[in-house]
């Protein structure tokens, strides 16, 4: 007979904790059943655990109650790890009692190492094709262009560990645009990704080369003439202007003189000759300018103790001197102080000579004028310019006026040329 007839068996679903026997243990009669079989583990691979449980036997008493009255809640459990395989060359890695992991090869992952990585189709690319068929990890697919296409990017990628290709796909730019000669009128054509450059010849611009920039073409363009006459006028002829166009286009040329040949006065001319591009608009000239002056003379010098004084304006039409002396000096008997020099369109002084010296004398007169006007020092600017008024009041009443009244802005004392000895 038992001397437990009321012993019970208490199993244990209580959570696991770390301890030992109970000192209740021999007071309550406790004693162990036997292990029962392990569970199925909880994973297939990649490490996982199973389990198993005891009962434990004790008196029937209100002392005895519970399994805690005989041991720890994890003297009740046992545990063990199980299927710690791991493919593709994965290594298990254990931490802890009863955990682990596996530790992949590269190329594979998952909780076993039983999956692939893999960077999947990396794409189509426009007037080309992806060549390769393996898309795991560190395979390469390389890219290739359609004819007459050419690839700028990288030419392969290849798959990463994090499952992505690396880089970024290339694209297959058309580059064969000459083939098409779409530059004209003789230009050069030059191959670029996408697009095309035409080197235009002279005359010629825009993207294909079609835009005529060529003005009309001057041939024999005359220079500046400046002729010395001894007449009144002068049959001047000069080169004869002429337009071409390279391109072959018609021209409309005008001139402001009928033919290269006319009958010029004294004076500054300008000839133009003009041809216009009615295909563009543009306008070539051919400019120059003829004048004409009669023979100049030499310079005339002023007297020893005298004054030469003449205008200062437009010389190179009409010049006009007159002498006089200083205070005290008269002119030579053979001049006369009244006399006006002028410049024939010969080139000669009329009249040919001037006076080389004025002579002392008693009277101080000057000018042939019963009046002395004071000019006795040929420093002094005040005396100087009293030479200059008396000399546009007589021009103004001479035979020469028209040398002031043609030009009345010039006819001024500050234009008049005094030189003083």
């Amino acid at each position: 007979m038992s001397m437990y007839p009321r012993g019970q068996l208490l199993l244990l679903y209580l959570t696991i904790v770390q301890g030992e026997r109970s000192d209740k243990w021999d007071f309550c009669g406790c004693h162990w059943a036997d292990w029962e079989s392990w569970s199925s583990c909880t994973e297939t691979c990649g490490g996982g655990y199973a389990q198993r449980s005891r009962k434990v036997w004790l008196k029937k008493i209100p002392e005895c109650t519970q399994f805690t009255d005989c041991a720890s809640n994890d003297d009740g459990w046992d545990f063990q790890r199980c299927n710690t395989n791991c493919f593709n060359g994965g290594s298990f890695i254990e931490y802890g009692t009863y955990y682990g992991y596996c530790s992949c090869v590269d190329g594979y992952l998952g909780d076993c190492c039983d999956t692939i990585v893999t960077c999947g189709y990396p794409g189509d690319i426009s007037n080309g094709l992806v060549k390769g068929t393996d898309y795991t990890y560190n395979k390469v697919v390389s890219y290739v262009c359609n004819d007459k296409y050419n690839l700028t990017g990288t030419s392969s990628r290849q798959c990463t560990l994090m499952g992505t290709w690396t880089g970024a796909a290339p694209t297959c730019i058309f580059a064969k645009h000459c083939e098409k000669e779409p530059c004209l009128n003789g230009a050069s054509c030059i191959d670029n990704l996408g697009f095309y450059t035409c080197i235009c010849t002279t005359g010629w611009t825009g993207t294909n080369c079609e835009v005529d920039i060529q003005p009309p073409v001057v041939n024999g363009c005359s220079g500046n003439l400046f002729v010395f006459v001894s007449n009144l006028t002068k049959q001047i002829t000069w080169l004869a202007t002429t337009f071409t166009d390279p391109m072959g286009t018609s021209l409309i040329i005008q001139s402001n003189y009928d033919n290269n040949s006319y009958d010029f006065p004294w004076g500054d001319f300008t000839v133009q000759y003009s041809a216009t591009k009615p295909s563009n608009g543009l306008v070539s000239d051919c400019v120059f300018n003829i004048s004409i002056r009669p023979n100049p003379c030499k310079d005339l010098v002023a007297p020893v103790n005298g004054i030469l004084i003449c205008n200062g304006w437009k010389k190179d039409y009409d010049h006009v001197c007159m002498f006089a002396c200083l205070s005290g000096f008269s002119l030579p008997q053979e001049f006369n102080s009244f006399e006006w020099y002028t410049c024939g369109a010969s080139g000669n002084w009329l009249p040919k000579y001037g006076p080389n010296e004025c002579v002392e004398n008693e009277s101080g007169l000057t000018f042939g004028d019963p009046v002395d006007i004071g000019i006795k020092d040929c420093r002094d600017v005040s005396q100087i310019q009293l030479a200059s008024n008396y000399f546009i009041e007589k021009l103004n009443s001479s035979s020469f006026s028209a040398v002031c009244k043609d030009n009345p802005n010039d006819c001024l004392p500050g234009n008049v040329d005094v030189l003083c000895r």
